[in-house]
């Protein structure tokens, strides 16, 4: 396995911790149609930083 594909594994169950942690103080304050919105909208935000940061790290590990 690649070291980016373990990075994004990584990254992938952290996100679901936290999305576990997250959501009964959620559900609480905002509506449950809502609150599935934000995590859905959460994982590619997620996912775009975590290539944009692995590019940004190769290129600094490179030059």
């Amino acid at each position: 396995m690649s070291r980016a594909k373990k990075v994004k594994d990584i990254v992938r169950f952290l996100y679901i911790l936290v999305v576990i942690a997250v959501s009964p103080i959620l559900h609480k304050h905002v509506p449950v149609v809502l609150s599935l919105a934000l995590v859905l909208a959460a994982y590619p935000i997620l996912m775009y930083l975590t290539e944009a940061g692995m590019k940004d790290r190769g290129r600094r590990d490179d030059g």
